[in-house]
């Protein structure tokens, strides 16, 4: 089912198909990037999903072929399976990758930009929760749309 990204939001960033974490909103955005219906989302593959196929060693065209032809969840989660070399505890280190704060100096710079500039929306929208644990991009998205953030 493709989603009108103009008036939903794509499935959360630490939503998973068979242990995958990301697959599903990668899913998500690129229907709605085929059919037009992205809103203001970044096009098809954007930055997390390029970390998402660079670290499952999956090709964004390849695969982009297969979800505009209109394959169900299953069967891109198939060939995700298929094509990629990592293992189940590969799977778990990207999810925790996705929980944890970023590796790399400029993503921990980028990320400290982005929540001074959307701290006080988020701090207005949600007054309890303790910002100093939004510490990850993946955190931040699941907060602007709405979506539970584990441990939260």
């Amino acid at each position: 089912m493709t989603l009108d990204l103009t008036k939903d939001v794509p499935r959360s960033p630490f939503a998973t198909l068979n242990g995958f974490v990301w697959l599903p909103r990668m899913i998500d955005k690129a229907r709605a990037f085929y059919a037009g219906t992205m809103g203001d989302y970044s096009a098809y593959p954007c930055p997390g999903d390029k970390q998402f196929l660079d670290f499952f060693g999956i090709d964004a065209q390849a695969i982009g072929t297969i979800i505009k032809d209109g394959a169900s969840d299953e069967t891109i989660t198939e060939y995700v399976a298929k094509q990629t070399s990592r293992t189940a505890a590969d799977k778990q280190a990207y999810a925790l990758r996705q929980q944890n704060p970023p590796a790399s100096l400029l993503h921990r710079v980028a990320l400290k930009v982005f929540r001074r500039k959307h701290r006080a929306k988020f701090q207005t929208l949600h007054p309890n929760l303790p910002f100093g644990r939004i510490d990850s991009f993946a955190k931040m998205i699941a907060l602007e749309e709405g979506h539970p953030i584990l441990g939260l």
